[in-house]
């Protein structure tokens, strides 16, 4: 079974404008000579006892020596320590860069920026709610980890720029028969619902209802990344490559059993590539998902 490819019917973009211490005790000896002993055997203590306490000297104030250029050089080291560390630190403060910065400086990131703002702000505003939270509230529940928001903002986008119903008011609806803001086939929700075991269910999806939409859309991108992790598991040529994500945004068009790139899909690969520009600047995205 396919599940119906989805052409993309609206393409509008709209400006939007939304970042040991030691201590060396002196070392004192008396030397003595035995009343005993006669003056050879005195002079040879005299020189061992000198020999030993010369010795024993040398070794102490080879120690102090020694401590002391250890101490030095730990005294040079934790002020170079210092000094890197803050030229680090320094560094680090100089390459942070605000998410203002690089829309402010970077005209291609800006505008795929202003592509999902303006989705995001023209779905929520037919919607009738902040679909922000929404999304993330359905990715979490619904996505098992394979599906991101971005990703969801990006088929937004790509599929009708966020709008549910045309300029009559009426649902959004494609050539193809494809419904609402992400342009959801009544095909493809019949095989996800029985795929997801939905059939029947109070989550069924419905293509007309633009909640079920979402929903629909995020199932969708979760069963085309595990349909296409399988085809590469599985040794099969993906025209895409071993992209995962772009194999996903390619299917999302030409369907889950696509072998070959259509024009139209090829459209859409370029699109969606161009939209994930965004997601090397975790700055831009963190703005997006959390301002």
């Amino acid at each position: 079974m396919q599940i119906s490819g989805i052409n993309t019917a609206y393409n509008i973009s709209l400006p939007a404008y939304r970042s040991k211490n030691m201590k060396v005790v002196p070392f004192d000896k008396t030397v003595s000579f035995s009343s005993r002993s006669n003056r050879s055997t005195a002079a040879k203590q005299q020189l061992q006892n000198t020999v030993s306490y010369l010795a024993v000297l040398g070794i102490l104030i080879g120690g102090v020596f020694g401590l002391s250029t250890k101490l030095d050089d730990k005294k040079e080291s934790e002020v170079t320590d210092f000094n890197n560390t803050s030229i680090v630190e320094k560094h680090e403060e100089e390459e942070i860069v605000s998410a203002l910065d690089i829309l402010s400086t970077n005209s291609e990131i800006k505008t795929e920026y202003d592509k999902i703002i303006q989705a995001l702000d023209t779905y929520s505003e037919q919607l009738g709610e902040d679909a922000l939270p929404l999304i993330k509230e359905r990715v979490a529940l619904l996505g098992d980890g394979k599906v991101d928001v971005m990703d969801v903002l990006k088929i937004l986008w790509i599929e009708s720029n966020g709008r549910i119903y045309d300029d009559d008011g009426e649902l959004l609806k494609s050539v193809s028969d494809a419904y609402g803001a992400f342009q959801i086939t009544k095909d493809t929700a019949d095989y996800l619902n029985y795929y997801f075991g939905l059939e029947g269910s109070e989550n069924e999806l419905e293509v007309k209802d633009p909640y079920k939409n979402l929903d629909a859309c995020i199932y969708n991108l979760r069963f085309l990344h595990d349909k296409r992790s399988a085809d590469l598991e599985n040794g099969e040529y993906l025209p895409t490559g071993v992209n995962i994500k772009n194999a996903v945004a390619w299917s999302y068009h030409d369907g889950a059993w696509a072998t070959k790139i259509t024009d139209y899909g090829q459209d859409y690969i370029e699109k969606y590539e161009k939209l994930s520009q965004l997601d090397e600047y975790p700055q831009v995205v963190d703005f997006i998902l959390n301002s």
